[in-house]
């Protein structure tokens, strides 16, 4: 009993401590969390490195998905989001992001920090998603949000249509 006990706390700090497995030597994850509204299922999935050059400045870019989908259908709303954080002193700097999928008062949420080394560039780049249904027909917006604070803070948000039918 005491043994299947100690693996299991092994196997809760293990799992907990993969959610900052993408800390390389230029930054490390201070904290991260997601949140998620209620009924609804959501999340961000990191994107894999574009081979292109990573520009030395602080950009933050979003941008929504339009989506039809049917009444009481599940309807899987997407956003795009990315981040590339410069750091130009010579000190580690701490930077704070946001990025939020948002719907008729649904909504995915993923807020952290990280901590950048001097002269240090990364970029980020996730996807969003949102599952939900409607049990009316209409219109809704859907609002994508990326927002850096930090040396140089910027934010970005894009607008994207839903409509059920």
């Amino acid at each position: 009993m005491r043994i299947k006990f100690l693996i299991s706390i092994m196997l809760f700090v293990l799992m907990n401590t993969n959610i900052f497995a993408f800390d390389d030597q230029d930054f490390k994850v201070l904290s991260r969390s997601i949140e998620v509204s209620t009924g609804v299922g959501g999340g961000f999935i990191e994107k894999p490195k574009s081979g292109k050059s990573i520009p030395k400045t602080t950009i933050a870019w979003a941008q929504a998905h339009d989506f039809q989908g049917r009444i009481n259908e599940n309807l899987h709303l997407s956003g795009s989001h990315s981040i590339t954080l410069y750091n130009t002193t010579s000190n580690k700097q701490i930077y704070h992001y946001k990025f939020e999928l948002n719907c008729d008062n649904q909504y995915t949420r993923e807020t952290g920090q990280l901590e950048l080394q001097p002269g240090a560039t990364v970029t980020k780049n996730f996807e969003s998603y949102l599952n939900t249904k409607h049990q009316n027909s209409g219109a809704w917006r859907i609002n994508v949000m990326t927002d850096v604070s930090g040396e140089i803070p910027v934010s970005y948000t894009s607008v994207g249509n839903l409509k059920v039918s």
